[in-house]
């Protein structure tokens, strides 16, 4: 997360005293009225829990009190060591053939060590940060073109091994935070080399613009966009040089003409022109049309996919082919119905983004508008950050996905002191704690409770490093006074 949040630690009682002067903008007040201007005529979508959990009376911990729970959880980060091999499983107890963990199932641990050091700076904390960073060095592919970049494995390397341009922008996001964590810039070229990898291979040039998911180039990917506009955003707040700052404003400017939805401010997860079309089989066993990165396989299709034989069957066109989708599970809108005056046959309303570039993309402006001084990217992120919450309910994505949502209203937290954002933080915080915990320290289950969480198998790492990253980034924060 950006670096201001050290500063804030440092001014303490200058602080609190903002804080002070910005309560009592609760949840209603951002999420209704003026905030959601984006919204044109459509009817505010149903109540659920999510509009409840943060006016809840259950009391959020203390700075202390979530430090002390990812710390917990970080000691049982050893259950996934393999000492053998000197690298953690992607499964808890998994030695098979291709076991170690992945970049994206092993990122989140590496925010987690770095926002305890933040919290809490000591020189084991920080031992555990450069440790956990330092063998990153295994991910690096040098035969990949048209640039090198970090592979999804520690090897070994081959120059057509698929790579991903998300992974990209969420290891380059975790070594700046490496950095805040220590306090030196380590890590910064590692950072700055996952960039140029992007831009290298990742930005769709021939289509003018969008970020390609992978090094297959089968489809663009709205969350890869997402992860690498928040690093550009980044690395131009830690260098000042203006090739960050150009391409961060470029990828922004591409999402919001070509990703934003119109009813509602939001980004779906993908473009249909000049994108591909794919139908993807989510989990809750529907299928819905779209692109990016969703929790499913994509299959691109040129004639209409069969409905189930059971359920509501619902078609549309998009970029010249028949897409059905079975009605009644996930999809558009959050999981509810479509506000009214909206048709959810209509090309342009698309899947909305998954949480994790939802958040990205809120961090991001957060991040322009602290690094250029420019406060209408601070407006803007309040007012997106309103309509996330009015419209993107009820966040179960899946925890790595939702770790990143939090994030996002976290690093927003910290640089306008609005306790909304902090009571949204907290209140995931609360169902994790109430509904995710395994074992002392471990957190294995949904967030809602079930035995599994959306994209994830049982017993993954990244299921319990991103639950700790949500504790972590709140002991990096004084709560509102």
């Amino acid at each position: 997360m950006p670096r201001l949040r050290i500063s804030q630690r440092a001014i303490g009682s200058l602080l609190v005293t903002a804080l002070a002067l910005a309560a009592g903008t609760g949840l209603a007040a951002c999420v209704g009225g003026g905030a959601a201007a984006a919204a044109t005529g459509a009817k505010d979508p149903p109540v659920n829990q999510w509009d409840t959990v943060a006016t809840t009376n259950t009391p959020p911990l203390s700075q202390a009190e979530y430090l002390a729970r990812a710390q917990q959880g970080v000691a049982q980060f050893s259950r996934w060591y393999d000492t053998k091999r000197g690298w953690y499983l992607e499964y808890l107890k998994d030695h098979t053939k291709m076991p170690l963990a992945s970049l994206w199932g092993s990122v989140s641990t590496l925010e987690v060590l770095s926002e305890v050091a933040i919290a809490s700076p000591s020189a084991a904390n920080t031992a555990a940060v450069e440790s956990f960073a330092d063998y990153y060095r295994h991910y690096w592919n040098p035969y990949l073109k048209p640039a090198p970049g970090y592979s999804p494995s520690p090897g070994p390397h081959t120059k057509t091994q698929e790579t991903w341009y998300d992974d990209a922008g969420w290891i380059g996001l975790a070594f700046l935070d490496a950095d805040e964590g220590i306090g030196s810039s380590r890590y910064l070229a590692d950072a700055e080399r996952a960039f140029h990898f992007i831009v290298a291979g990742g930005w769709d040039r021939r289509a003018g613009g969008g970020v390609w998911w992978n090094t297959d180039y089968k489809l663009r990917s709205g969350e890869a966009l997402a992860a690498d506009t928040d690093l550009a955003a980044r690395l131009y707040q830690t260098t000042r040089q203006a090739t960050y700052l150009q391409w961060a404003k470029q990828m922004m400017a591409w999402a919001n003409k070509h990703l934003r939805e119109k009813h509602n401010g939001v980004y779906s997860t993908t473009s249909d022109v000049p994108y591909e079309s794919y139908t993807y089989t989510v989990q809750s066993g529907g299928t819905h049309p779209g692109g990016g990165s969703v929790n499913g396989v994509g299959t691109p299709v040129g004639k209409a996919p069969k409905c189930p034989k059971k359920g509501k069957c619902i078609c549309r066109v998009v970029s010249g082919h028949k897409l059905c989708a079975a009605g009644g599970g996930g999809g558009s809108f959050g999981g509810h119905p479509p506000p009214s005056g909206i048709n959810p046959l209509d090309p342009k309303n698309e899947v909305p983004m998954p949480n994790d570039g939802i958040g990205a993309l809120l961090a991001a402006m957060t991040t322009l508008c602290q690094a250029t001084g420019d406060r209408s990217y601070c407006g803007e992120a309040e007012t997106y950050a309103a309509n996330i919450l009015k419209w993107l309910e009820p966040f179960d994505d899946g925890s790595e996905y939702d770790a990143i949502l939090v994030r996002g209203f976290i690093t927003l937290y910290a640089e306008d002191h609005k306790e909304s954002w902090y009571h949204f933080a907290t209140s995931m915080a609360t169902e994790i704690i109430k509904n995710a915990k395994t074992a002392r320290g471990v957190y294995l289950n949904g967030w809602d409770g079930t035995k599994t969480t959306p994209g994830s198998a049982p017993n993954m790492l990244r299921t319990q490093a991103s639950s700790l990253e949500v504790f972590a980034d709140l002991a990096t924060v004084p709560a509102p006074k």
